[in-house]
């Protein structure tokens, strides 16, 4: 008389069978566009011993280039009366100067450095004075950046006006406040561009 697992055995074997030959699942679609989005995003990093390895854009933190300047944009900064210190709020704002200059190495700057025609006791200055006035303001300017921020000294001119180019020509507080300025203009700014060798600087 035959064993009963012997039996239960061909079922068994024809389950097992039927398993194998099912396909197997689906396997999840991959976003191409998407991954390569993710991979893009990731930034470059590349070693570096100073600012001159890097690309423009980028200066040397530590040992590795990091982006910090996309556009450099002019700004404008304005004094209170007859006092040539720059103003804590814009502090942050050369920072953000200072960087630019350092990660594009073609730019140059040009602090340009106006006057109030009136002082704050409401007296008209003389040309000597508002000269003397305008560049000073200026020149706080340029000690900020080069000083604490490490812009290059050597691609920073001072351009003191006096009064010429002053924003209003009255006595009021708010006048002085708008007249009393030193804007910093970008003088050059070469893009990149690629050649055979790889990314390089040039007009």
């Amino acid at each position: 008389m035959p064993s009963r697992p012997r039996l239960l055995a061909v079922p068994l074997l024809a389950l097992l069978l039927a398993a194998c030959a099912s396909p197997p699942p689906p396997r999840p679609a991959v976003d191409d566009a998407a991954l390569a989005e993710s991979y893009a995003a990731e930034p470059l990093v590349e070693s570096c011993g100073g600012d001159y390895d890097c690309k423009p854009g980028q200066i040397c933190a530590g040992d590795r280039c990091e982006a910090v300047c996309d556009k450099p944009a002019p700004l404008t900064i304005a004094f209170p009366d007859d006092d040539a210190r720059v103003p804590e709020a814009s502090i942050t704002a050369l920072e953000g100067v200072a960087l630019c200059h350092r990660a594009w190495p073609e730019s140059k700057l040009r602090l340009e450095g106006y006057a109030s025609v009136y002082d704050a006791a409401g007296q008209r200055r003389d040309k000597d004075g508002a000269q003397s006035l305008s560049d000073r303001l200026a020149k706080s300017v340029d000690h900020i950046l080069t000083r604490r921020y490490l812009a290059v000294p050597n691609r920073i001119s001072v351009a003191p006006h006096g009064v010429e180019g002053a924003a209003c020509n009255t006595p009021d507080a708010a006048c002085r406040q708008r007249s009393q300025r030193v804007e910093v203009v970008w003088e050059r700014v070469v893009k990149p561009r690629e050649t055979d060798d790889g990314l390089e600087i040039g007009p």
